[in-house]
């Protein structure tokens, strides 16, 4: 094993999960952005599979085996089956427009690497990974605010998600096995409560946002 190839090798694929999220922002239609997030979490798959094979932490073949499983495999095409059968449209609804949102994503990841830069000093190797993770973080969640349609905000909430776990990768190798198979179960069911609810929403209203839960409060 060539250790000599772990760090280019995890940078490139984080890196590339960074780019995913940013195009993410700019997409208009829920299969598009769907692609995006499988491709993210396959390359999130890769750096739990990079740890094993280069760093013989073995337990991250199961982690990637479930990232692979649930992420990249089972959430999308739930989540397309649902909105097919829910007769839901693939055009995603704004708060904020694609454009605008992907130089706002782009502003997120300047503000990730300033942050980690500020808060986290010490982390050598390990600084670009973190600064990814956290900048993923900061797009999930704007994601989240920018998306009036369920399914938008939750692939922001995954996206978020996926911040936060490559954050546990680069700063800890990784959770013990018990806790993140418990997260993703956490996960698991949260997305699909959400797709659900999703489904039930447009059944009712013929609309897919949160526009329509609010004036349920009022």
């Amino acid at each position: 094993m060539n250790s000599q190839l772990y760090r280019p090798i995890l940078d490139v694929l984080s890196g590339l999960m960074l780019v995913s999220g940013v195009l993410m922002l700019g997409r208009v239609r829920v299969r598009s952005l769907l692609r995006l997030f499988a491709a993210q979490s396959f390359a999130l798959m890769l750096i739990a599979a990079a740890g094993a094979y280069f760093e013989g932490r073995w337990h991250l073949l199961i982690t990637a085996a479930l990232v692979f499983a649930i992420k990249v495999v089972f959430l999308p095409i739930f989540m397309v089956t649902v909105m097919a059968r829910g007769r839901v449209g693939e055009r995603l609804s704004f708060t904020m427009r694609p454009p605008l949102s992907m130089f706002t994503a782009l502003v997120m990841v300047v503000l990730g690497f300033y942050l980690t830069t500020s808060l986290i000093p010490t982390l050598g190797d390990n600084f670009f990974i973190a600064a990814v993770s956290i900048s993923l973080a900061l797009l999930g969640l704007l994601m989240l605010m920018t998306r009036k349609g369920l399914y938008g905000q939750i692939v922001g909430f995954l996206i978020l998600e996926n911040g936060i776990f490559t954050l546990g990768l680069a700063l800890t190798g990784g959770m013990p096995l018990i806790v993140e198979v418990g997260v993703f179960f956490d996960v698991t069911i949260g997305a699909i409560l959400m797709a659900l609810l999703t489904y039930q929403v447009h059944g009712e209203s013929r609309r897919a946002d949160t526009e329509y839960l609010e004036t349920l409060i009022d």
